[in-house]
């Protein structure tokens, strides 16, 4: 379906209730801000468009977890075919007063195995979590992965790519938008094994379909895996 373009909107967004400024239309439907989103701030778009309802939706940007430290596995495991996959343990601080929502990247790698008991609670295969299952205020998370880059040095000596990790503090529609966003996609493609339909998206905007949400970012120090050997 081919969606059209709305260029003539009034787009107001708020911090904390109070007028921060109006966004201004740059082309085909794109509207772009100049303010600085701070954390811990309450920001509220409204949404003019003539002869329609208002639009409004709002969102409060969690303050980043600090990552305490990354250790890297080498060696983490190995999968059907035999072939090695790589880990890391991530540790983090954990806020115990309230529901928390996380996602893990990182600038090299694709995961795999999912095995850590907070992703085994959310019974899909993403590096999105909440700490509903963690009871303490450090955890150390592992994660497993796989990369195309993998340097012979000699005979069974390899080198791996230096990476860094990235933890997110993401808000609880940005949680639930990824989490519906997975389901979506795999319902769109059923195979002989699944009869999964496709499933709407999550939204959270007033009188509209959509998704108003963010995350705040933790960067690791750069890893520089050492050399290891494969048997």
């Amino acid at each position: 379906m081919q969606l059209d373009w709305i260029n003539d909107a009034t787009i107001d967004l708020y911090a904390d209730g109070a007028f921060v400024e109006q966004l201004t239309f740059d082309s085909a439907g794109l509207y772009t801000s100049k303010a600085f989103i701070e954390v811990e701030k309450e920001y509220e778009c409204r949404i003019i468009i003539p002869g329609e309802d208002t639009l409004v939706c709002s969102q409060t940007l969690p303050a980043p977890s600090p990552i305490l430290n990354v250790e890297h596995l080498n060696i983490a495991g190995r999968d059907e075919e035999g072939y090695v996959f790589h880990g890391f343990k991530l540790t983090f601080k954990n806020d115990l007063t309230q529901t928390r929502y996380y996602e893990v990247t990182t600038s090299d790698g694709n995961f795999k195995n999912f095995d850590d008991p907070v992703f085994l609670n959310e019974g899909l295969p993403m590096a999105l979590f909440s700490n509903e299952r963690i009871t303490d205020s450090v955890y150390t998370l592992t994660l497993n992965y796989w990369t195309n880059y993998k340097h012979a040095l000699y005979a069974n000596c390899y080198l791996l790519k230096p990476y860094a990790v990235t933890l997110r503090s993401v808000t609880y529609d940005y949680y639930q938008y990824q989490k519906q966003a997975y389901i979506y996609e795999r319902g769109k493609y059923a195979d002989i094994n699944s009869s999964t339909v496709a499933m709407p998206f999550y939204s959270n905007i007033d009188h509209a379909c959509g998704i108003f949400a963010g995350y705040s970012t933790f960067v690791s120090d750069s890893i520089i895996p050492e050399p290891y050997v494969e048997y």
